[in-house]
């Protein structure tokens, strides 16, 4: 969620690409503006159903709202798109190795990553401390935050990037960063295991390993790691198989469409299974996850052979909206949009349960007026926090 590749350079590549020495792929950056958006609304619709007494929810605001409840999708979309992104500069490298080696790449990583989220992190204690009264008794399933935020296993989890091992401490503080936890531990994972295994056996064994690695502790633990969602690992292998094959060869045009109809496919039914069995599909992580990952994988395959090997050619609609410069732009500050967006619904918020506002009108003010401000919000911290750390993968 992290990464902006706008155009990527293919040097060293067969002939039969030599022709096209830079490629856009905006809709990367697009579709990582749409995923943080989308989750930006998740946390709004839980931000009013988690905070409000069930018996005072009206049944036809949760029917009306509840194509919001998925934000972990578009976590999932996250990860696979981390993968994607960060194997695209192994594939087009001679070597096949990681610029500068591992510990380059580490840095890299945590130059990225962490200024930003300890900036967020400390932002968001500061609130907290602000609210203080505000949030004396205030109903929440959402997490302890009248108490809990302080407590010194919740601040050392934080700052060491553990928060996301143990449910008492995943949520605290600003609840979406546990999942910046586990894409932080994952970066380990892509030197030390998955690209060993790619140069070795291939992309099939990489996501394989990925997928195999990620469904242990589910099996072995009785689901108490499930809070870190360690499945996300076979997401990020599959994002770098995707990537993998986007550049490895040129594909006919048969085979690219084959992929998309794949993508279209995969994904369809996943997202129609899950509105039709939401509760099933929630509380089997471990299998479906890896399939909407290999659906997205698929689309991201499609979209990017497409750009490669058609690029006279007028782009299908969807691929078009996504190279639109208006979604780039999002994409681009979206790790910001993530860290900083309930902070701003979340304070907005509470000052409306202290006026006595009803759930309904609370939603309703957020949704006009909070959404704008957090990601006004979120572009002040980007231009003045987030860009200063933006480099290449």
């Amino acid at each position: 969620m992290q990464m902006s590749v706008t155009a990527v350079s293919l040097p060293g590549q067969p002939a039969n690409f030599a022709k096209q020495d830079k490629i856009h792929l905006g809709y990367l950056d697009s579709l990582r503006g749409v995923a943080a958006f989308y989750v930006m609304l998740s946390h709004l619709r839980a931000e009013v159903v988690l905070r409000t007494d069930p018996a005072r929810l009206p049944a036809h605001f949760l029917s009306a709202t509840g194509w919001m409840d998925y934000g972990l999708v578009a976590v999932m979309i996250f990860i696979v798109l981390s993968g994607y992104c960060l194997m695209i500069p192994v594939t087009r490298s001679s070597d096949r190795q990681l610029r500068g080696g591992a510990l380059t790449y580490l840095r890299r990583r945590a130059r990225r990553i962490l200024p930003p989220y300890y900036a967020a992190l400390l932002l968001s204690l500061a609130v907290i401390a602000l609210e203080t009264k505000l949030r004396q008794g205030v109903v929440s399933h959402w997490a302890d935050v009248s108490t809990g935020d302080f407590q010194p296993g919740v601040l050392l989890s934080h700052l060491f990037l553990i928060h996301n091992l143990r449910t008492a401490w995943a949520y605290q503080i600003n609840g979406p960063l546990w999942s910046v936890a586990t894409e932080w531990q994952i970066y380990f994972l892509f030197p030390a295991l998955l690209l060993p295994l790619w140069r070795r056996f291939g992309v099939g064994a990489a996501v394989a390993a990925g997928i195999l690695l990620g469904s242990i502790p589910h099996f072995l633990l009785h689901h108490r790691l499930d809070v870190a969602c360690p499945q996300f690992i076979g997401l990020f292998a599959l994002g770098m198989g995707a990537a993998a094959l986007s550049f490895q060869r040129e594909m006919s045009e048969k085979v690219v469409a084959r992929w998309g109809i794949v993508a279209a496919v995969v994904l369809c039914a996943s997202f129609g299974g899950i509105l039709l069995h939401h509760s099933w599909f929630m509380e089997h992580p471990v299998e479906i996850d890896p399939i909407i990952g290999f659906g997205v994988a698929s689309f991201l395959i499609f979209c990017t052979q497409w750009l490669r090997t058609k690029s006279n050619q007028p782009l299908p609609p969807g691929i078009r909206v996504l190279q639109s410069p208006l979604l780039i732009a999002l994409g681009a500050m979206s790790y910001s949009l993530y860290l900083v967006h309930y902070l701003i619904l979340g304070s907005m918020h509470l000052f409306l349960i202290r006026a006595g506002q009803t759930p309904v009108t609370s939603f309703a003010v957020m949704a006009v007026f909070g959404l704008p401000l957090a990601i006004a919000a979120a572009y002040l911290f980007h231009i003045t926090i987030e860009r200063r750390f933006m480099t290449q993968h």
